[in-house]
């Protein structure tokens, strides 16, 4: 399935920051996160696998500071930050293991993005790119993104029919030519606790700067925020 990115040293904190400029920015002037902070980063980072984000929560776990999560709009307060990486890891790793396991009554679909538009597919759905198994819909993604060369992230969606479960979203990233899976979520979890912290980072930029949000361009194509 994804093939992961396997780094010589374990990623530092300030590489969690998608924004290749607010990443050198952070480290040169030493800025220091806490703990929620980290883990907030962890999730919304673009480029680890999602067994190098349970990796990275579980140093979080084990290596940083406990403290109080407060709470927030959409989010529950909890006593020890390590309970909410705790459910984080449970979660992800439930729905990767549920999202793989080959079942009946299931679909796989899946929505390319392209770099040339910056934008994702109105992807068709037929026979032919409907399947009932993960292997058969990751063998249509890979002939697809040898044939157009231009896909820089997809999501595959799996859904159940004839019950209520609801759907599973995987995101993938394509970098240097590998497969990253780098989230998952279902339908029915639309307000996930982490979801709803937000931080303050510091940034370089001055008034008048002009910026650009591409939340789906593999970081290797970034050159600003």
């Amino acid at each position: 399935m994804e093939k992961d990115i396997k780094n010589e040293k374990t990623v530092d904190e300030y590489d969690l920051i998608n924004s290749l400029s607010i990443g050198t920015y952070c480290r040169k002037i030493k800025h220091k996160f806490n703990t929620e902070e980290l883990a907030v980063l962890v999730y919304r980072n673009k480029r680890m696998s999602i067994d190098e984000k349970i990796s990275k929560y579980k140093d979080l776990i084990k290596s940083y500071p406990d403290m109080e999560v407060i709470k927030r709009i959409n989010c529950k307060r909890y006593n020890s930050v390590r309970e909410l990486i705790k459910d984080e890891i449970k979660r992800l790793q439930n729905l990767k293991t549920n999202f793989l396991k080959q079942e009946d009554n299931v679909v796989y679909f899946f929505n390319p993005y392209y770099e040339s538009t910056r934008k994702w597919d109105n992807y068709i759905l037929t026979k032919n790119n409907i399947v009932t198994t993960y292997k058969e819909i990751d063998d249509i993604v890979v002939s697809d993104i040898k044939e157009y060369e231009d896909i820089i992230a997809y999501k595959v969606f799996k859904k159940y029919l004839n019950c209520n479960r609801p759907v599973i979203t995987a995101e993938f990233q394509v970098i240097n030519n590998k497969r990253i899976l780098n989230n998952i979520y279902d339908s029915k979890n639309n307000f996930l606790d982490i979801d709803n912290i937000y931080i303050k980072i510091p940034t370089p930029f001055k008034k008048g700067d002009i910026l650009a949000t591409w939340d789906y361009i593999p970081y290797r194509k970034r050159t600003r925020s």
